[in-house]
């Protein structure tokens, strides 16, 4: 991890994270908690599988494939203006 650390400080260019690894969950708070400003996205890797732990944790967004992010979209905008309850509910057209 603090290679990851200090990439975005040395180098800005290299602000946002793809964290795609089993159980993430808890890295994105922990890139963020030790990188402070310099990490400006870490977002879920997983496919959105895991994204509502993965926004809680400290994630910006997520990086699924193209299948579904026009659902994907209001869990995150909920997400960020802090309405996990609406966030979490079912998407219905």
């Amino acid at each position: 991890m603090s290679f990851l650390v200090r990439l975005p400080r040395e180098m800005p260019r290299f602000s946002y994270f793809n964290v795609e690894v089993p159980f993430a969950a808890a890295k994105p708070r922990t890139l963020t908690d030790a990188g402070g400003e310099a990490i400006l996205g870490p977002f879920d890797g997983e496919e959105a599988i895991a994204m509502m732990p993965d926004l809680d944790a400290g994630a910006s967004a997520t990086m699924p494939g193209a299948l579904l992010p026009d659902l994907l979209r209001p869990v995150i905008d909920h997400h960020t203006r802090g309405r996990r309850r609406e966030a979490a509910l079912p998407v219905v057209n």
